[in-house]
């Protein structure tokens, strides 16, 4: 029973035959005993003792727990093991007397079973007990969960006045499972709105839940629900009465797993029932581990083969969720979408989603490269009505990776990231670290307002990566150590509870994320709402409207410079704050509000973008053979300059392609992103290759080298400063050849000087460098568009808001502002091709 204090323990009986010397046993322990139920580290005690008579001698070698949450334990017998012999295993936390008791891990799991291995020392090879067909004598464990202790009470967070909705509510243990045995009884309410009755009544078949309909409020304001069981009361999430609602907010996570990736869990109809009816969730994706295709020849999962005694293929497994998701998809009430998790050999993994999957099209949007990165799909995805929402893993994230494009429709085709999961948050520094909710956890990793601030256009989501396949659980912990902190939920203005509605309003990213509370949350400046751009001419006014489930410590307002605004409220649960802010001086400023509760628990919105209505924009209109530059923005262009060249321009040269189609390892591939006139990132990645060198850059202006995670833990990327990325990847070590390496540098070009990257090998290799395939050591990269000086200028002077400025031909390449010495709108479109 989850949390139950408890002896447990592992037995083997020998059969009728001895054991030699230095026979062995090799299991993966899975955690099902932990030192605490906070957030669950696992119990480290092991001891032999005795089951039917004297035990033999066995020596234990255990190692520390793995990220997936097992801990790889050999047991040696040094004399060997008599016919009909036994010993058991004690696993649990030492007590003050010595005995070892275990602590249940409160994820509640049915016929849990792992695989066992055993072999002789000095003998070559080992004996795979499931491949033995020996699947019946492998450890098999189930747990419960706790009797009845709380109640979770859920309605929408916003409301229009005098419109029905339905309270939904779960009697639950004490680590948010639904109580076990199943509760039977009353469960009452406080005198409330319209529509509520005095009690209702759960029998066993009710499964611990249940569902109110037809309540009214009318009186606009902040309400709550207040349920009692037995003499205990819980209160509802903040319901936010208003007098007309055009968007409802729907609550969901479109990001977890089950038994078919490497994690625990009762299979995707108990997933889905428990995110719909436990945790009081609107819509719901099961986005297992899928890297290719899902064919009949491969497989998916870790721990179910040994729960049900055989392998079920990719295909057969991926079928299972996509049919469970069309089985409880309930359109208006419960949304089930559908996806996977693409895990790239990067900081950065991928949950692509769509809300039109069919059994007959669904491999369209998979792909067949192992460890793909996001670009090599791009082409792929953009065909169909795909959602990409990157997963950040708490860590380093390499942002230029976001760089991803459109769908066919020209919907964005990253519109959100994951800032929060149950690894912790992203978005502040990793210098602030919450005792519930974590933080990042590397030193030079950025936080979220910082990188998006770049001109990144992405909402924030928070959609969990539960691995214990109980999705919308606040308690924190399961079987994997990384994943130790509550799970994230996101609020979605989604206009219909649908797929594509859910999809919709991911894509408008008026979003926000919490730390797994309901937190009501509405950010406006100026009347314009999250997610879209304000036009602000002088000072705007920023409001922050939150009804929390605790009292209010502080709300905070962040540019991607850090924190703008704060205020600290301290003793409410809900307000209607005001930020007086000045015009921004860039372009384009994306503004983010933080939520924090005394609990601990946080809200975090999408950005609202202001963009600076009194700068210039310059740009060229071509018509009858004639060329003008206009100045299309809000305030004056001074100094105006002009280049004009027959073929060259100082401008960031065109961008070099991903590689089109697939390739298979060994590769390597070169391309870029160009951001802007003045600024273009270029990729460098391989895989199943050894690759080492140096790539210089020369002739810019700046230049910021971002590695891919492997690279940048064991520091096999080196930038000297000047200009000199000393790069390789050590394929001798285990494992490595595996990975995909490299690692992209994102330049500020000259605007007088030819820019070019230029590749130095150690050894001649092949390389993709966009459709052309190159075999060579020394490559060299223009990054802008001149191989001289560019000379020729001609001096404009000032262009008023609205002025043309007449330029002598049409011909050739003419460059505004080439020196970018104009603080414009947008530093795009200062070239015109003649």
């Amino acid at each position: 029973m989850s949390g139950q204090e408890t002896r447990l323990e592992l037995r083997y009986a020998n059969g009728g035959a001895a054991l030699p010397p230095g026979a062995w046993f090799r299991f993966d322990l899975e955690p099902l005993s932990v030192k605490s139920t906070r957030f669950c580290p696992m119990s480290e005690g092991l001891r032999v003792v005795a089951c039917d008579g004297e035990p033999p001698e066995v020596r234990i070698e255990a190692e520390p727990q793995t990220p997936w949450g097992f801990k790889p334990v050999r047991l040696v017998l040094p004399h060997g093991m008599r016919p009909g012999q036994s010993f058991g295993l004690r696993i649990g936390n030492e007590s003050e007397d010595g005995e070892l008791l275990a602590i249940v891990t409160p994820s509640p799991v049915h016929e849990l079973a792992f695989d066992v291995h055993s072999g002789v020392e000095g003998e070559p090879g080992e004996t795979d007990w499931f491949e033995a067909g020996w699947g019946a004598s492998l450890p098999r464990c189930s747990i419960e969960a706790a009797p009845a202790s709380a109640l979770r009470v859920f309605a929408p967070s916003l409301v229009a006045a005098g419109s029905p909705f339905a309270v939904r509510l779960a009697v639950v243990d004490a680590y948010d499972s639904p109580a076990h045995p199943a509760f039977e009884g009353v469960v009452r309410f406080d005198p409330g709105p319209d529509g509520l009755p005095e009690q209702v009544e759960l029998r066993a078949a009710d499964g611990s839940t249940a569902r109110v309909d037809g309540v009214t409020i009318s009186r606009p304001g902040v309400h709550r629900l207040v349920a009692r069981l037995g003499d205990r009361a819980f209160e509802s999430n903040p319901i936010v009465v208003r007098e007309r609602v055009d968007v409802p907010i729907r609550w969901g996570q479109l990001h977890g797993h089950d038994w078919h990736s490497e994690c625990w869990g009762d299979g995707p109809d108990h997933y889905y029932r428990f995110g719909r009816d436990v945790s009081g969730l609107d819509f719901l994706a099961l986005t297992d581990h899928v890297n290719v295709t899902p064919r009949e020849d491969n497989r998916l999962g870790r721990l179910y083969p040994y729960r049900f005694g055989r392998w079920p293929t990719a295909r057969e497994a991926y079928l299972e969720n996509l049919r469970a998701a069309e089985a409880h998809h309930r359109p208006g009430s419960f949304a089930t979408l559908i996806g996977y998790e693409l895990s790239p050999y990067s900081p950065l993994h991928f949950n692509v989603l769509w809300a039109d999957a069919s059994e007959e099209s669904f491999e369209r949007i998979f792909v067949d490269e192992d460890g793909a990165f996001l670009a090599a799909v791009e082409e792929i995805l953009s065909e169909a009505n795909a959602l990409v929402l990157p997963h950040m893993h708490a860590t380093y994230v390499p942002y230029n990776h976001l760089a991803a494009g459109s769908t066919a429709a020209g919907e964005p085709l990253v519109p959100a990231v994951e800032g929060y999961s149950d690894w912790g948050m992203d978005f502040q520094p990793p210098t602030e670290q919450d005792e519930l909710i974590g933080g990042l956890t590397h030193e030079r990793a950025r936080p979220f307002y910082e990188w998006a601030g770049r001109g990144i256009d992405v909402g924030f989501v928070a959609d969990s990566d539960t691995h214990t396949g109980l999705p919308g659980r606040r308690h924190p912990g399961g079987p994997s150590p990384v994943h130790l902190r509550p799970q994230g939920i996101t609020a979605v203005r989604a206009r219909e509870l649908t797929r594509q509605g859910v999809v919709d309003g991911y894509r408008s990213r008026w979003t926000y994320g919490t730390s797994g509370e309901r937190i009501f949350l509405d950010v406006r400046a100026g009347g314009v709402r999250m997610g879209e751009e304000l036009v602000a001419d002088g000072p705007f006014t920023l409001s922050v409207e939150v009804a929390g489930t605790d009292t209010i410590a502080r709300i905070g307002v962040y540019d991607p410079s850090g924190l703008v605004a704060e205020r600290r409220l301290g003793d409410v649960r809900e307000a209607t704050v005001e930020f007086e802010l000045p015009r921004p001086e860039s372009p384009w400023t994306p503004y983010f509000v933080e939520v924090v509760q005394a609990d601990c628990h946080r809200a975090w919105s999408s950005p609202v973008r202001v963009r600076n209505g009194s700068l210039p924009d310059l740009r060229w209109r071509g018509a009858d053979g004639s060329l003008h530059l206009e100045n299309a923005g809000g305030g004056a262009a001074r100094g105006v300059t002009v280049a004009h060249h027959p073929r060259e321009h100082p401008f960031a040269a065109a961008a070099i392609r991903h590689p089109r189609g697939e390739a298979t390892p060994p590769w390597a591939k070169v391309w870029t992103h160009r951001w802007n006139d003045h600024r273009t990132t270029l990729f460098l990645l391989w895989k199943d290759v050894e690759l080492a060198g140096t790539l210089a850059v020369e002739g810019c202006e700046r230049y910021e080298v971002e590695p891919e995670l492997i690279q940048f833990l064991l520091g096999s990327v080196e930038d000297d400063g000047a200009g000199r990325i000393r790069f390789s990847n050590p394929l001798e070590q285990p494992g490595m050849s595996t990975l995909t390496w490299g690692f992209n540098v994102t330049v500020d070009v000259s605007h007088r000087l030819p820019t070019l990257a230029r590749l130095e090998l150690d050894a001649e290799a092949e390389i993709r460098v966009g459709a052309e395939v190159v075999r060579a050591a020394t490559l060299a990269l223009p990054l802008n568009g001149l191989t001289a000086p560019f000379a020729e200028r001609i001096a404009v002077g000032d262009l008023a808001p609205g002025e043309h400025w007449l330029a002598p031909s049409a011909e050739g390449l003419w460059a505004a502002d080439p020196d970018d010495e104009i603080l414009e709108l947008s530093e795009t479109g200062n070239l015109y091709g003649g």
